[in-house]
């Protein structure tokens, strides 16, 4: 008995874009079976959105995949009962919610003097370090900034110089003198290590603890 991949080929697609499907997905067991098993789990990954927010654009890397798939020959054992589109739906939704989403993730850091005049990364003493920074959905969220990279000059979570509102963190310290200074971000689920002042020591604490570290590019102040 040869296998019918309509509702792969046809069907699904209809049914994302609105439209009703003819008489042939009402009567072949192939294409009702396959929409048994998507309708079950779209229900499915309602419910999870309900919870969980999905990652943006996950519903045109799911289109874009199923393109891609259809370009080569499928395989019925590959997916067993779960629609190859719903399947792909499935992986982007679970992994994208439940695993950190780097675009969401981002740390700027600009230099300006007293009057607010933003003027690049290169800085005099007495110049303020201006510090954003994204930090999706992390529950524990650090800003740090090393001078010389061997001395902390900032540390700071929810509490001044840092201000944390919604997924995002920023700090405003004044340079104290001449030196190289570098900004980290740090995220993390559960405590941080104690630290010391050396950035190197300091980064693989942080690593091993499984905690994620951003370093933003460095400010030198002469």
């Amino acid at each position: 008995m040869n296998y019918c991949d309509r509702f792969e080929k046809e069907g699904l697609l209809k049914l994302e874009q609105g439209e009703s499907l003819d008489q042939h997905f009402s009567e072949c067991s192939d294409c009702i079976e396959k929409n048994n098993a998507y309708q079950t789990i779209k229900t499915e990954l309602k419910n999870m959105q309900q919870e969980w927010k999905a990652p943006q654009g996950w519903q045109d890397r799911v289109w874009e995949t199923i393109a891609e798939r259809a370009q080569a020959d499928r395989s019925r054992w590959k997916w067993a009962l779960m629609p190859a589109a719903a399947a792909v739906a499935a992986v982007f939704l679970i992994f994208g919610v439940l695993l950190p989403d780097s675009s969401q993730v981002s740390l700027n850091v600009s230099v300006g003097q007293s009057e607010s005049v933003t003027r690049g990364l290169n800085a005099k003493p007495g110049d303020e370090l201006v510090i954003d920074a994204e930090i999706g959905r992390s529950k524990i969220a650090e800003l740090l900034v090393y001078r010389n990279d061997n001395e902390l000059v900032l540390r700071c979570s929810d509490q001044p110089p840092c201000m944390r509102t919604g997924r995002r963190l920023q700090a405003t310290i004044e340079l104290p003198g001449i030196g190289n200074y570098q900004p980290v971000l740090i995220l993390s689920e559960s405590a941080l290590p104690q630290l010391t002042q050396q950035l190197d020591v300091d980064a693989s604490l942080v690593q091993e603890s499984g905690a994620r570290i951003e370093l933003a590019r460095q400010v030198s102040v002469y």
